[in-house]
């Protein structure tokens, strides 16, 4: 298990912090899967983060009012802070005189790294009076706890997981929990990721959440 150390009780500092330093070990291994999450459904990828470290640290679900919080909370400084900025450094991509831009598009990445530091605190500070002092923890409890809170945030959103989009979640859940056994991890991934818990009629807006 990768940099989970216990979470501070107080606001989180804006440099390196546990949750950032679980994202960037866990990022740089699927980044591919993560950006094809938020292109295809719309899926925060700090989000995602978020619900495996928050359940591989506190072995609790997230739960679908849980979520609903998170996503609430960092939706303004998501739409009118991250998203710009993310629109920007690719336009800069896209110029003829890239090199020349360069230094500006390096400018925009690190604003955007540091907002994206900010989303990330807003969500922790959510859940900063919980308690985190497991007596016997447990890898599979944790790998549980992990897919259901990515079940339920995909469940709010009204996403239905195909076979892909199962195989994606479990190959992130290989990478934070190397020491347990694939076939374990494979086989509760999909009891837990195919279980159909939404209703028939989906709310008429859900940009909120996105």
């Amino acid at each position: 298990m990768l940099h989970l150390k216990a979470p501070s009780t107080k606001p989180l500092p804006l440099g390196n912090h546990p949750f950032w330093e679980f994202s960037c070990d866990i990022y740089k291994d699927t980044k591919d899967i993560l950006l094809e999450m938020q292109s295809h459904h719309g899926l925060n990828v700090n989000a995602i983060l978020f619900c495996y470290w928050f359940s591989a640290n506190y072995q609790k679900v997230l739960s679908k009012n849980d979520i609903k919080r998170v996503l609430t909370t960092i939706h303004k400084w998501h739409q009118h802070i991250i998203r710009p900025l993310r629109t920007l450094r690719d336009s800069l991509s896209k110029y003829t005189y890239r090199d020349s831009l360069n230094a500006i598009r390096q400018e925009v990445l690190a604003s955007e790294l540091m907002a994206e530091k900010i989303e990330q605190s807003l969500m922790v500070d959510l859940f900063a009076k919980e308690k985190c002092h497991i007596k016997n923890p447990s890898m599979y409890q944790a790998a549980s706890c992990a897919f259901r809170s990515i079940k339920f945030y995909c469940d709010v959103l009204y996403i239905t997981l195909n076979d892909q989009d199962c195989d994606d979640f479990i190959q992130i859940t290989h990478k934070i929990f190397p020491n347990m056994k694939k076939e374990n991890i494979t086989a509760l991934g999909y009891k837990i990721l195919r279980y159909s818990t939404n209703p028939t009629n989906k709310p008429a807006n859900l940009e909120l959440f996105k």
